[in-house]
Order: C-alpha cells, then structure tokens, then sequence
C-alpha cells in the first residue's frame, strides 16, 4: 500500500484496515491491522486524542 500523505484508514488486500496519520515530521501507519473499517477508525481517534490533534 502506498501510504500518499493522507490522514484516515485504507483497506489492505487482505480485507483488513489500517490507520493512516500525516504529523509535521510524516505520515504515521497503525503498527497493527484491525478486521473492521470501524475499529480502525476508533483507533485512529483514540491516537489524535492522545496528541491533542482531534
């Protein structure tokens, strides 16, 4: 997957989801796939929460 700068979660070719974050110094991906679109986007907001970024 090429990873083109934008914040927000990308299917894999396996069916399972990942979150992308752009920060100053790059972009982010999730260390870790997640089965559904939901819970890829939960963790998302739960790390800009974390940064003060949401």
């Amino acid at each position: 997957m090429a990873i083109d700068g934008e914040t927000g979660v990308r299917q894999q070719p396996d069916g399972s989801w990942v979150w992308l974050a752009r920060w100053l110094g790059g972009v982010e991906q999730s260390g870790h796939s997640y089965p559904s679109r939901e819970e890829a986007v939960q963790a998302l907001r739960e790390v800009l929460d974390d940064t003060g970024n949401a």
